[in-house]
């Protein structure tokens, strides 16, 4: 399993760092995990075979999470309409399908049997074969009703947890199972909570990432996440990661 971080901003862009969105490679086949950077251009840029991208998955439906989905899909709409390309691509959200598909029908895409944008539900919820994908709740929207999930990704014998936003205080990140990699965002809770929960987590290796780093907003925040978690993990017994705006790395 190959994970490209395409985006690893946390609620606004900032220099070098676009909104989140994760490039999941299995098999030849490519998955994305949330559209809050510009993945239309991210796909062009690194000449990925439209055909061989079979699903989009996303955590919840905030703008830093899902704002490129249309042009998404206008891309995939040229891709399969217009060059008439014989592909399919499954897009999972939790919440917001009718409001989606309602944007396509203004913007006059028409994706007909290219794209089913299907809800997602608690447990596992896709497997293609090469990857399955398990959805966890959380509590990260739990005051305005919306659902949040975090997805556990299992392929080629590897399980990788990625938390998508959670609550403030943690209390939500999923702990009991075994993963080979947990993705960890940090742009929530505080710095001891992070630390617990992954000491708690039966996982040797952890990648941070949806972090903000502009100095201004980290003035108006009054916290450095990033930093303090850096300087903290010099006393980790497990092996931590600060993802940045196109790091790879393989599971």
């Amino acid at each position: 399993m190959k994970i490209k971080f395409w985006g690893t901003a946390a609620g606004l862009a900032e220099k070098d760092r676009y909104c989140t969105s994760v490039l999941i490679e299995i098999c030849e086949n490519f998955y994305i995990l949330d559209f809050g950077a510009p993945v239309e251009y991210l796909i062009k840029n690194d000449g990925i075979d439209m055909s061989k991208i079979k699903a989009g998955f996303i955590t919840h439906m905030h703008t830093d999470h899902a704002a490129s989905l249309t042009s998404f899909a206008k891309l995939y709409a040229e891709f399969t309409n217009f060059i008439y390309a014989p592909a399919s691509v499954d897009i999972f959200m939790p919440s917001g399908i009718d409001a989606f598909k309602s944007w396509l029908d203004a913007l006059n895409l028409s994706m007909s049997e290219r794209m089913t944008i299907t809800k997602i539900n608690e447990g596992t919820f896709y497997d293609d074969g090469n990857l399955k994908v398990s959805a966890i709740p959380t509590d990260h929207m739990k005051a305005i009703g919306q659902p949040t999930y975090a997805f556990v990704f299992e392929a080629e014998g590897k399980k990788v947890l990625f938390t998508g936003d959670l609550a403030g205080d943690f209390h939500d990140f999923p702990i009991g199972e075994h993963y080979d990699l947990i993705v960890c965002e940090l742009a929530h809770g505080d710095v001891k909570s992070v630390e617990r929960c992954v000491i708690e987590s039966d996982c040797e290796r952890v990648i941070f990432y949806h972090m903000t780093t502009d100095p201004f907003i980290l003035e108006k925040l009054g916290v450095d996440r990033t930093q303090t978690l850096k300087d903290a993990s010099k006393n980790f017994d497990f092996s931590s990661e600060f993802a940045y705006d196109g790091y790879e790395t393989e599971v």
